[in-house]
């Protein structure tokens, strides 16, 4: 049985390694909504309030030896003194950091982002944004077992593995820019976003062996998120977006209905409820989703079921996934109005 296990695990190393590339995936989260710097760095500061802290949280494949772990804390917001009355700058700081199977193979990435919008009318802004950063990668062999360790009859975990990387960490520097359109209506009838974002521009070496060049493959972008207000209390929405690195693609299409409990100030509490559904190529997960809104604080939680042909592993879970976000609004002299304000 103890042979078996250890079998299973390097199959299942080996399928994922083979699926997703050595050379690396971006992290990717269901509530892409709530994500939006992991679409586009133009999105910074593209919001009501003036400061959004924003936290990411996903578990997947947990059923499976070889399962995901990845965070995300974003804080951005715009720069009072570098606005104007028809537009603004903004800024914001992202840390990802993700954990994949047994070899705990780890992403982490720091970068800053800035943006300026531009008011086109009332009802249209328009935003060029910019990411810089740093990222690392790093594998622990000492956690993988191998078919070297296995001598017909017994697995002998002190025998060597005979795989030797030159490096089993590397750091890089990365860059991203983008571009989004953002539509909106004083009294919140209608809103929306539209735009791409375009990453890893510099292709950076993330390989773990000197001789071999191993680039991060750009990621390319493309979403949208629409809404609007049915009447007072209920509002509806539309999202999706696609995105490709390399050979790999992703879509993710989804809808979901806004209503607002109560509006007290002080006391506001709305619901939204969801569904979306991803492909990864072919069928992926089936993604119901829900959040509540309190105030200032937004929670959401969202379920992946998984309907890929690795729910032959999964038994067709998926992972959940929380967000979390907080936003401040700034009090304003009594003299003072926003600037190109964003309702």
């Amino acid at each position: 049985m103890q042979i078996k296990l250890y079998i299973k695990n390097i199959v299942l190393v080996l399928l994922l390694l083979t699926t997703f590339g050595l050379s690396g995936q971006d992290l990717h989260f269901s509530q892409f909504y709530y994500a939006p710097l992991q679409l586009n760095p133009a999105l910074t500061g593209v919001f009501k309030e003036d400061i959004r802290f924003s936290a990411n949280y996903r578990r997947q494949w947990k059923s499976v030896p070889v399962d995901y772990l990845t965070f995300s804390g974003v804080v951005d917001g715009k720069i009072t003194k570098l606005s104007f009355p028809n537009g603004f700058f903004s800024g914001g700081l992202v840390f990802n950091h993700d954990v994949a199977g047994d070899g705990s193979l780890t992403y982490s990435h720091f970068s800053a982002t800035a943006s300026y919008t531009q008011k086109l009318t009332e009802q249209q802004l328009i935003t060029a944004g910019l990411l810089i950063g740093g990222g690392q990668r790093r594998i622990d062999l000492s956690q993988l077992t191998f078919g070297n360790q296995f001598n017909g009859d017994l697995f002998i975990e002190s025998s060597s593995t005979r795989e030797n990387l030159d490096q089993t960490s590397v750091q890089y520097l990365d860059f991203g820019v983008g571009f989004n359109w953002h539509l909106q209506e004083e009294e919140q009838k209608y809103w929306g976003d539209l735009g791409i974002g375009v990453f890893h521009l510099n292709q950076p070496d993330v390989g773990f062996y000197n001789q071999v060049k191993t680039p991060l493959p750009r990621r390319f972008s493309i979403y949208g998120n629409i809404g609007f207000a049915i009447n007072e209390k209920i509002g509806l929405e539309f999202n999706g977006y696609f995105q490709k690195q390399n050979t790999y693609t992703e879509s993710v299409a989804g809808t979901g209905v806004r209503y607002q409990l109560t509006d007290t100030r002080g006391r506001e509490l709305g619901l939204r409820f969801g569904v979306s559904y991803r492909l990864l190529g072919e069928r992926d997960a089936l993604i119901p989703n829900i959040a509540v809104a309190y105030n200032a604080w937004l929670l959401g939680f969202s379920y992946d079921f998984n309907q890929s042909d690795f729910e032959l592993a999964t038994n067709g879970k998926g992972g959940p996934e929380l967000a979390l976000q907080y936003r401040i609004t700034k009090v304003k002299p009594l003299k003072a109005s926003k600037s190109c304000p964003i309702f």
